[in-house]
């Protein structure tokens, strides 16, 4: 059977209890060695991949028991629960299980296809022994061993535990029966030790990418305000944090439990609810914020990093990391819970250089070999958050040095900055740190190395603190630092011991000091390759860090780059205040409430009902009956019974309310399309030509040019005021009445009929035009005053028109400098003598001319209206 092609009765399980058409990339492979070649599996596979399949569709496929062995009770729970709602029997055994004598009945008696057990029961006397026993079951025979979270097992792993070290004496009693163990973190290191400790034999390995494409991770420096420094991440008018419960939900984590109390109170204060999670809250407490969260009740959650392990909720949309991250390995776990049904999420981290010294404290009472690992990884979060290269790179390649990533310049802040700025790097070229550092290497030199970092820079900037002893004072480094402060000596020792140019020594004192190891530093070896080779020095690159530069050169404070509108940003109202919201989007929003419906009555988390990505399915391609409905990826038969037409009943309801509210916006666009007419005419009829008219009117004839040029300027600047102060007469009917005057005037110019005006004695030059023109422009009077009513683009065309009249004017001018008498005073005409006057200062040619091209001009405009009302 081949590997890469699955039956038709194995697709016809997954789509029937799973609700997929078709298995994702690795997950066949996976469950074909477990089913048909009983191998062993050690898999690697990256949040959002597709983990839980691999184990659970064995024994459903089978009819045989899964035994899951998983490190939290609240993460087989939500399992548990999962499967349930798909009509898939599922249970779980704990140490402090009450009915666990039923249960274990139950399992006998093959009710159940999944066990979820913690290892401690697993390992236990009485766990071990039933194991066995359903191994060699007829009724409830054990298809597989899936480890969950196998990182766990290792000892190199992020959280050790003893009971998971000790699960490799099942695979000595459960001979026969394949193992699997999965994680989404685990270096090549890891995966070694997963696979002795457990004893798996001849494993078959899995490992994915590390990569994920759809998380936008970026860093910043704390500011002075806890507020401003988690509201900076959201735009002013998009990204407001009280509005994140309409793109999804977001886990604030905190280092210790009095930052986690500080940034809640913070939120809570400013309006905005959020809910706290640590280890001093009861026991109570914390179960219901982890069943508020999951269950969409609660959007924010400021916890410490307890929280999150045993939240399997696809739609965490941000992770904000307020304090530095443990390490690397810590943070990729963390982060792991944003993003996980593969829609694009935020990560982001707070941090501050006291955040890496608190880490490093917490390591000095480790084992000291493991503890060199950890510190490796503290000092790669520190590069991580610090570096000003793709940090999506930084992280892959700490699990796999050869791992490649397709290139995206929006995967990060350096990356989005770097494409902004033209692929132009930092100036970190302008920071030159070689004197310093090697100023600070030769102070911790000659200090021994029996100190911290801050006697070393008492020593450079020539302090007289008590710290530093007296016979330092006569050194030629006594002072070589004090042009710069305190707060960037230490930066700088931070980066060397990144850098290992500097490193770490911990002198045990006894109990003097509560039973902790005093942290020295002294210089490395590559340090004193630094200090004594110059060759060296000028090889090795040293860049500033953020915190750093300020000291260096007062940056430009300038406004920081917000991500792309994949990050959260709501959709944005159209330009003309008339957002036609789509029937995907009506949709959408409905499903999503709906669900939440539902799982209140089945008492589950809304997105074991429906998960977002099975919502937009259903947006994009809505169903119109169940049978429909069974197609869309992620409906199961489970999902059909219980809540299948009340779901095609909701998506028909979406449709009609769309349908309703297209009719309200159409006829809003109807309105605003003739207000926006009525304006037009208004500019079309020159509202400002009556000023014109009296300016030029009062000009002497006699002027020179270069004046007339200067007031035809000042008209101009006159005209451009009028039309845009056009634009905002919100009256419609003042408008229409308005375009009643300017058809009259239309009339007048194209017929050459003068429209008397009410004391108006100027007189006709009607012989100027013969009365074939006057037959011709009549028969075209109707198509050009048709076609004056244009669409939405005639604002575009308002700049030629405006060429247009300038010109005409400035030929009424002249026309005027040759006919009028100077001695006449100037008479004030209506509006109508205007437009007549200004057509008859015109040649015949020239009027029929201008008319032509605006008649074509409008006939053009005319369609384009034409086709829109049509749509």
């Amino acid at each position: 059977m081949a590997a890469n092609s699955p039956p038709a009765k194995y697709l016809s399980v997954l789509k029937k209890y799973f609700g997929y058409n078709e298995f994702r990339p690795m997950q066949w492979r996976i469950i074909h060695s477990v089913l048909n070649e009983r191998k062993d599996n050690c898999v690697v596979m990256a949040t959002g991949y597709g983990k839980s399949l691999c184990y659970q569709f064995p024994p459903v496929f089978c009819n045989g028991v899964g035994i899951i062995i998983s490190p939290l009770i609240s993460l087989m729970q939500d399992q548990v629960l999962s499967l349930q709602v798909k009509n898939i029997p599922a249970t779980l055994l704990g140490t402090a299980q009450k009915d666990k004598f039923t249960t274990m009945e139950d399992i006998r008696a093959g009710k159940y296809r999944l066990v979820y057990a913690t290892p401690e029961w697993s390992i236990s006397d009485g766990g071990a022994r039933f194991l066995k026993e359903l191994a060699s079951s007829e009724t409830a025979k054990i298809t597989l061993v899936a480890i969950d979270e196998a990182h766990c097992v290792s000892q190199w792993g992020m959280d050790f535990r003893k009971s998971y070290r000790r699960l490799g004496a099942l695979k000595t009693s459960l001979r026969g029966v394949p193992f699997l163990a999965l994680t989404a973190t685990a270096t090549p290191i890891v995966q070694r030790d997963i696979c002795e400790s457990l004893n798996l034999s001849l494993p078959e390995l899995t490992c994915t990418s590390f990569d994920r494409p759809n998380l936008f991770l970026s860093c910043s420096v704390k500011g002075t305000s806890i507020l401003s420094d988690i509201k900076s991440l959201f735009n002013s008018q998009d990204h407001v944090l009280s509005r994140i419960e309409k793109k999804g939900s977001c886990i604030i984590y905190c280092p210790t439990k009095k930052k986690v109390d500080e940034v809640a109170n913070c939120l809570l204060e400013d309006g905005i609810k959020c809910e706290m999670y640590h280890a001093d809250l009861g026991l109570s407490v914390r179960e219901r914020v982890h069943k508020d969260f999951v269950r969409d009740k609660v959007q924010v959650v400021v916890a410490t990093v307890a929280f999150g392990m045993g939240i399997d909720k696809p739609d965490v949309r941000r992770i904000i990391h307020y304090g530095a991250p443990q390490d690397i390995e810590t943070y990729y776990q963390e982060i792991g819970r944003a993003g996980r049904d593969g829609e694009q999420s935020h990560c982001h981290v707070f941090y501050q250089q006291s955040d890496f010294s608190l880490a490093k404290h917490f390591l000095s009472t480790l084992d000291h070999k493991y503890r060199n690992y950890k510190e490796s990884m503290t000092r790669k979060i520190e590069r991580y958050l610090q570096t000003d290269e793709c940090r999506r790179r930084v992280i892959v390649s700490h699990f796999d040095p050869s791992g490649k990533i397709e290139d995206n310049p929006q995967c990060c802040d350096n990356c989005l900055k770097s494409e902004t700025k033209g692929n132009v790097k930092s100036d970190d070229s302008a920071y030159d740190l070689t004197n310093d550092a090697l100023l600070l290497l030769k102070a911790v030199r000659d200090t021994g190395g029996c100190y911290g970092l801050q006697v070393p820079i008492h020593l450079l900037r020539g302090s007289n603190n008590k710290k530093l002893p007296s016979k330092y004072h006569s050194s030629e480094l006594f002072g070589a630092g004090g042009n710069k402060p305190d707060e960037y000596w230490k930066l700088l020792g931070g980066l060397l011991l990144r850098e290992f140019l500097l490193e770490d020594k911990f002198v045990n004192t006894g109990g003097s000091f509560g039973g902790f190891p005093i942290k020295t530093i002294k210089v490395s070896g590559t340090g004193y390759d630094f200090i004594n080779n110059d060759n060296y020095r000028t090889g090795f690159a040293l860049k500033a860090t953020p915190e750093m530069r300020p000291h260096l050169i007062k940056l430009n404070r300038s406004k920081v780059i917000q991500p792309g509108t994949w990050l959260g940003h709501m959709p944005g109202d159209s330009t003309d205040g008339l957002h036609r919201i789509s029937l995907e989007e009506v949709v959408f929003d409905a499903l999503l409430k709906f669900r939440v419906l539902v799982a209140t009555d089945l008492d589950c988390m809304p997105y074991m009902i429906l998960d977002n990505h099975t919502i937009q399915l259903l947006a994009q391609n809505p169903p119109n009956t169940i049978e429909e409905l069974a197609k869309i990826d992620g409906i199961t038969d489970a999902k059909i019974e219980k809540f299948g037409a009340a779901c095609v009943n909701c998506i028909e309801s979406a449709r009609k309310s769309h349908d309703a509210q297209v009719v309200l916006t159409s006829s809003e666009g109807s309105k605003k399309n003739l207000k926006q007419f009525s304006k037009a005419k208004k500019v079309m009829n020159y509202d400002s030509d009556e000023d014109n008219e009296e300016m030029i009117s009062k000009e002497p004839l006699n002027e020179s040019p270069s004046t007339r040029s200067d007031s035809q300027h000042e008209n101009s600047k006159v005209t451009d005021r009028d039309i845009e102060d056009s634009f905002c007469d919100d009256d419609i009917f003042e408008g229409l009445a308005n375009d009643e005057e300017l058809i009259s005037c239309n009339k007048s110019e194209i017929t050459g009929e003068i429209i008397p005006s009410a004391g108006s004695s100027r007189p006709t030059v009607q012989d100027r035009l013969t009365s074939e023109e006057n037959s011709e422009l009549k028969n075209t009077e109707d198509q050009v005053l048709e076609d004056s009513f244009c669409d939405d683009d005639i604002f575009q065309g308002l700049a030629n028109d405006e060429e247009l009249i300038s010109s005409s004017l400035h030929k009424t001018v002249k026309h005027q400098e040759r006919v009028s008498s100077p001695e006449a005073p100037p008479t004030k005409r209506s509006k109508t003598d205007e437009v007549s006057s200004y057509n008859r200062c015109l040649p015949p040619s020239k009027t029929i001319k201008i008319r032509e091209e605006l008649v074509k001009k409008n006939e053009m405009k005319k369609q384009t209206l034409i086709k829109k009302i049509k749509l």
